[in-house]
C-alpha cells in the first residue's frame, strides 16, 4: 500500500516566505531606529529592545508607531 503524501501548494510556501521576510525587515528597521535614537539610554532602551525582539510583529510595529524622534527628523528634513 502506497500512502498519498499531501503536499502544500507552491503559493503557500511563497506566502509564508514573504510574511517571514516582512517580519524580519520590520524588526531590523525597528532595531535600526532604536539604535540611532538619541533618547534611548538606560532602562527604557533595554525595555524597548526586549519588546522589539520578544514580540515578533507587535513589538517592532509599536516601537515604529511611537518613535517620535524618527518622525521629527523626517519633518525637519522636508521643511528645509
Amino acid at each position: 500500500m502506497n500512502p498519498t503524501v499531501p503536499f502544500m501548494p507552491a503559493w503557500y510556501d511563497v506566502a509564508w516566505t514573504v510574511i517571514a521576510l516582512g517580519v524580519l525587515a520590520m524588526t531590523l528597521v525597528a532595531l535600526h531606529a532604536w539604535w540611532r535614537s538619541p533618547r534611548m539610554v538606560g532602562g527604557p532602551a533595554v525595555g524597548w529592545a526586549i519588546v522589539i525582539l520578544a514580540l515578533p510583529v507587535i513589538g517592532p510595529a509599536l516601537y515604529l508607531a511611537t518613535d517620535t524622534d524618527r518622525r521629527w527628523a523626517d519633518d525637519d528634513a522636508s521643511s528645509h
